[in-house]
């Protein structure tokens, strides 16, 4: 029997979610994008969306640097938390090294937050806003060696 998939989110698409909260406001997202992703994720069903644990750490940096004095908590009840399974750890650290020497454009979060994805066995694709993830040649050449032909998608949607 086949694992249930999920579609994860990264950083930008789930700062352009919540960015209509009522707690909020220190948000500036782009309306568009808040729309898009609202729509999305309403589509899918929150129940097949998950946000991976270093895209909460990446969350709770962003809030620090613009000086938010407030926890996750608000915000973890939409979504369940990804995590690495053992097994998966290893093809993580792999990823996440060639993504390092082969696209200079990616930020080291990228990088993790992809890897992470794609380590996933359950994660059929990462919701994103950002065009350098979604251009990106190394995230694909990558994906097709160490996983042949599975479907994985990088995109701002999944249709």
């Amino acid at each position: 029997m086949a694992s249930k998939q999920f579609w994860y989110l990264d950083t930008s698409y789930l700062l352009s979610y919540i960015s209509k909260q009522p707690w909020s406001e220190w948000l500036s997202e782009d309306k568009e994008q808040a729309r898009t992703a609202r729509s999305v994720i309403q589509r899918l069903g929150s129940e097949n969306v998950k946000v991976p644990v270093i895209v909460w750490g990446e969350v709770v940096t962003q809030l620090r640097e613009k000086g938010v004095n407030m926890g996750i908590t608000p915000m973890l009840s939409d979504f369940e938390t990804a995590w690495l399974k053992r097994e998966e750890t290893n093809i993580f650290s792999q990823i996440v090294r060639k993504l390092s020497e082969r696209d200079a454009r990616l930020q080291p979060f990228d990088c993790l937050i992809v890897a992470f994805a794609m380590a996933c066995s359950e994660c059929r694709g990462l919701l994103t806003f950002d065009t350098r993830l979604i251009k990106s040649k190394a995230i694909q050449e990558i994906l097709k060696e160490e996983y042949g032909n599975r479907s994985f998608i990088v995109s701002d949607g999944p249709w």
